[in-house]
């Protein structure tokens, strides 16, 4: 199962306790990858995509829970609801754009 930083650190604790470090860890496995990324904007250009990120805030005992989705150029939103499940596609998803 892929979390958000142990890409570009396999050390990290596995636990996400905050939304900030949730958005910190896919920024730094981003840039280990060395996949570039901006602020959002209305407007995508070629050879973007837009990434929403659903979150659950944790709790006093239980880490954050997330979800990531990706919309194409065209519009339409994919998400793989699962780690052994099939890529699906929508046209609208509800999001929360960073």
């Amino acid at each position: 199962m892929w979390l958000p930083g142990c890409i570009s650190d396999e050390n990290l604790d596995k636990n996400i306790w905050s939304t900030p470090d949730l958005i910190e860890r896919l920024k730094k496995d981003l840039d280990f990858l060395g996949i570039s990324y901006r602020d959002n904007s209305n407007n995508l250009l070629e050879g973007e995509w837009r990434i929403a990120i659903y979150y659950e805030p944790a709790t006093h005992d239980f880490p954050i829970g997330f979800h990531i989705s990706r919309q194409d150029i065209d519009g339409i939103w994919s998400e793989k609801p699962s780690w052994e499940g099939k890529i699906k596609k929508e046209v609208n998803l509800i999001y929360h754009l960073i």
